[in-house]
């Protein structure tokens, strides 16, 4: 009688690694739809440290499927993405906030002038 396949191994990480009294099948299945209860080869489930973090700590060697973008990796995207939206917006209102402070130093320069003149024509008066 045949060895039974580890259940363990089959779905992704068998503790007792080599001394596992089942057997250990390391191929992959490649099939997309294949029974997987009567299949001896292996269909391991996703990573869930790839899945929801972006990085395994075990990486190539993580018995564990790694496919597809990482939840984690997104989620730096769609950050950045806005990052770079709210720089643009930064640089828009600095240029609002420098034409208006050339406004405001043009108006007081022609305060001033205006006192100016208004002293002398006081002066001349008396």
């Amino acid at each position: 009688m045949a060895t039974p396949v580890c259940d363990f191994n089959k779905y992704g990480f068998c503790k007792f690694k080599l001394n596992c009294r089942k057997q250990h099948v390391m191929q992959i299945c490649c099939k997309t739809n294949c029974e997987i209860k009567t299949c001896s080869l292996r269909h391991p489930r996703i990573c869930r440290y790839h899945r929801d973090i972006g990085f395994c700590k075990f990486g190539e060697w993580c018995l564990f499927k790694h496919e597809g973008i990482a939840k984690g990796s997104i989620e730096i995207k769609n950050i950045s993405d806005k990052i770079i939206d709210i720089e643009k917006v930064i640089a828009e209102k600095n240029k609002q906030i420098e034409s208006l402070e050339k406004i405001l130093e043009d108006n007081k320069t022609g305060q001033f002038n205006d006192i100016m003149k208004d002293d002398e024509i006081k002066i001349e008066s008396f």
